[in-house]
């Protein structure tokens, strides 16, 4: 309790003799760490805002299946196979990549889908620049449906991928009603299945979001904080074993690579930027 009541004070004197020399990291280093170090002495249980079926929860299913909201059949809304129009949000990092990224958008192409291609700072203007006009040059006049951006300068494992994330779905929204999943995919990414089994399978399941995550067993050993160009791990004294998780929170490792239902990427958003 008396190092959490100074926290701030005791981390500003730690870190002036590390190796972070600019004060506003310093700043935010400590505003995360504090805050984390909160969480941890005074827990508070995790509210779940999307309430759970205890009887769906306790079937031996549940770990295989996930959570299955009781839907009457006659209120199904029933949708012909690839018709499901898509929001598809491509961060772009490599100069090297880009023809990848131009076959993805291709392959994935229809004119019912909105795409976002969102180009990392760092990898230059003359990046976001040749997307651009290969946009036009295939679709048409501004690149018809396919958009580039480059606004968030991303540092990978840090918040800023996160916050790219929701700055292309911030996007979407604004610029298409019309879609019904948002996806997240990388430079890097190609279809090892047709797009009319992505069509499929989405139609069969309506509604449901996807979030690849690998639960995990362990603790976390240390505190991460995004500031400048770097991503700094700072450990939590008393807690060598690893830090306590939040009451109700499961600890796991996922990729950002996603499908979610445009209702639940809504307020996803709206959460975020209100």
């Amino acid at each position: 309790e008396a190092y959490l009541s100074d926290c701030r004070e005791a981390m500003a004197r730690q870190l002036e003799a590390s190796h972070l020399k600019d004060a506003d990291c310093r700043q935010r280093v400590t505003q995360v760490y504090c805050a984390k170090l909160q969480d941890v002495e005074r827990p508070r249980p995790f509210a779940r805002g999307c309430p759970l079926d205890a009887g769906a929860v306790k079937s031996p299913a549940h770990a295989v299946e996930g959570h299955l909201p009781t839907r009457d059949a006659r209120a199904t809304a029933y949708r012909e196979a690839r018709h499901v129009p898509l929001g598809v949000l491509i961060l772009v990092f490599y100069q090297r990549l880009a023809g990848l990224v131009k076959r993805l958008v291709k392959d994935l192409w229809d004119a019912r889908h909105t795409f976002v291609l969102h180009v990392d700072p760092k990898a230059g203007p003359e990046l976001a620049a040749e997307l651009r006009s290969w946009a036009e040059s295939e679709f048409g006049a501004g690149g018809g449906n396919v958009h580039v951006r480059s606004e968030v300068d991303v540092k990978r494992s840090g918040a800023s991928l996160l916050a790219a994330e929701l700055v292309g779905l911030r996007e979407l929204l604004r610029l298409s009603e019309a879609w019904s999943y948002f996806l997240v995919l990388s430079d890097s990414d190609q279809l090892v299945r047709t797009p009319a089994f992505l069509q499929h399978f989405l139609t069969l399941h309506w509604g449901r979001s996807f979030v690849n995550t690998e639960v995990l067993s362990g603790r976390s050993r240390s505190v991460a904080a995004e500031c400048k160009d770097r991503v700094n791990a700072v450990r939590m004294g008393g807690h060598e074993d690893g830090i306590p998780t939040t009451p109700g929170l499961t600890m796991a490792s996922g990729s950002q690579f996603l499908a979610l239902f445009r209702p639940f990427a809504q307020a996803a958003a709206q959460a975020v930027f209100g």
